[in-house]
Formats: C-alpha cells, structure tokens, sequence
C-alpha cells in the first residue's frame, strides 16, 4: 500500500505533480513453481482495486513496442539480451502502467524554490 500511496501523492500534491512522467515500467520476474502463491497476481486482482494493476505476462514483442530497445542482464550470463531471450528461461515480463519516474535533481530544486517563498533559510556548513 505504501508504494502506491507515495505515487498517489506525486499526482495530487499541489507542489510534486508536475515533476513525475507517468511512463509505466515493465517488470521481468521469474515463473511461479507448482504450489508457489503469486503474491502479485493476488494483490492485482479486481477484488483488490487498492494495489497496482499489471498487463501480463507479456511476449518479448509486447514489451519491445511498449519499450523499444529494452534490454535485460541475463540472470546465468551476465550478458546483456534483448526482450526476446527472456521467452526461453523461466522469466514472464508485465507491464505496469501507473509507474512513473522523478529527476531527483529537479525535485530537491522544486521543493527547495517552495520552501524558499514560503519563508524556510537553508543553512548550509553546520555540523
């Protein structure tokens, strides 16, 4: 729940919204073993509206049109393959839309802009 609510504060607080792009992220996992419980696909499911929602598994070609170029460390190798080699290991690749990434950097120099017009002094040098 707490991931979730964190992203829900970068799209509502009036200071953090325009700093996130709401890319989606796509994730590669290992399979589930028979008898192993899918602990994601319990909390994506329509009961659960308060976790992520996630489209997949996807094939490599899936992934390669929502992420051209995506490229994965193979787990035996430490080479890096296309989205294509993840079809022959035991591996599923999901998307997950409401994912979104920040520039730390613009984000400290947003909040610091804030602060300073509302009063707040940076005091640097202390220790």
């Amino acid at each position: 729940h707490l991931n979730k609510m964190g992203m829900e504060s970068w799209r509502r607080h009036v200071l953090l919204k325009d700093l996130p792009v709401w890319c989606g992220s796509i994730v590669r996992k290992k399979c589930q073993q028979d008898g192993e419980i899918d602990v994601e696909k319990l909390l994506t499911t329509e009961k659960n509206k308060s976790h992520y929602s996630r489209i997949g598994p996807l094939t490599a070609e899936e992934a390669s049109r929502l992420e051209p170029g995506v490229a994965f460390k193979s787990p035996t190798t430490q080479a890096t393959d296309d989205a294509t080699s993840t079809e022959n290991q035991n591996e599923e690749l999901y998307f997950y839309p409401e994912e979104g990434h920040v520039n730390p950097v613009s984000a400290v120099k947003s909040l610091r802009q804030a602060a300073n017009a509302n009063g707040v002094k940076f005091v640097g040098g202390i220790q």
